[in-house]
């Protein structure tokens, strides 16, 4: 894991009961060709994992997307990343997790932040909604399967994913992850990167790298090459002044102007630094 080559390797884990696990894990590995140094990607595929464990009840005190206390039934997410650990005997030294989401939302979370205080739930029903149903009518799509959430964490604190339409989490070197957006040749930008990272890649992938829920930044072109410095600052700091449609939510509140000019700046490197 520490000194991969970068050869990706993706494997889909199932996991059934204690008896099963080892012959399947043992099926698995025979079948994947194997290299001197490997760099894992585990893609957790949560509908065939989750159908086969019993959920439980989970009460959060502020939820970031309902904006209030909320009940669910769902799975801790904990025990289930745990599990895997121990079947697959990972090295967790820098591995990072990636929530993959139906409309194309790609948050990163370091995998140490899930194992801290704050438990993280993967949950699948509103306990509020009408009729017994898992989620209102006008959130079903929107929602299902699965909806990330966090128990006692604060309003202001926006480190801490909530995606929801929640398909699969992947198990991945950050080496890895950040391999073509990362600034190498340029320590100068580094800021830009981190805020850049945190703030935009979880939506916007550049170097076909993050999110796709909005548009590539780099390839083929650069937002740089055709957007001047000054408008890319003001449309994120408030999209619907520039689209009247936009889905963006603008990151005035949340992200300083002169730290918006160094995402712009990073950006601007990374023109010069394309991979496809």
């Amino acid at each position: 894991m520490k000194n991969a080559n970068y050869f990706f390797l993706v494997i889909v884990l199932f996991l059934t009961s204690c008896t099963n696990s080892e012959v399947k894990n043992k099926t698995v590995a025979e079948s994947v060709p194997m290299h001197d140094t490997v760099a894992a990607y585990l893609n957790i595929d949560l509908s065939d994992i989750l159908g086969k464990k019993e959920a439980v009840d989970i009460s959060i005190a502020y939820d970031q997307y309902f904006k209030k206390s909320k009940k669910f039934l769902g799975y801790e997410l904990k025990p289930l990343l745990d599990s895997i650990i121990k079947v697959k005997q990972l090295d967790t030294t820098g591995l990072s997790l990636v929530f993959e989401c139906i409309d194309g939302y790609k948050p990163v979370m370091a995998l140490s932040k899930a194992f801290g205080k704050n438990r993280g739930y993967i949950v699948f029903k509103d306990k509020e909604a009408k009729d017994n149903k898992n989620w209102a009518d006008s959130l079903t799509q929107k929602f299902s399967p699965y909806y990330l959430v966090w128990e006692n964490v604060d309003s202001a604190d926006h480190s801490f994913p909530w995606p929801y339409g929640l398909t699969k989490i992947q198990m991945v070197p950050t080496a890895d992850e950040y391999q073509k957006i990362y600034p190498f040749k340029d320590p100068s930008v580094m800021k830009g990167f981190t805020l850049f990272k945190d703030n935009c890649n979880k939506c916007h992938a550049v170097n076909r790298v993050g999110g796709v829920m909005g548009p590539e930044f780099n390839i083929p072109k650069s937002i740089t090459e055709y957007w001047q410095e000054e408008d890319i600052v003001r449309f994120a700091q408030n999209p619907k002044s520039y689209r009247i449609s936009s889905q963006m939510p603008p990151l005035g509140s949340t992200v300083k102007q002169e730290e918006l000019t160094e995402i712009v700046h990073y950006l601007k490197y990374m023109a010069k630094n394309k991979i496809n």
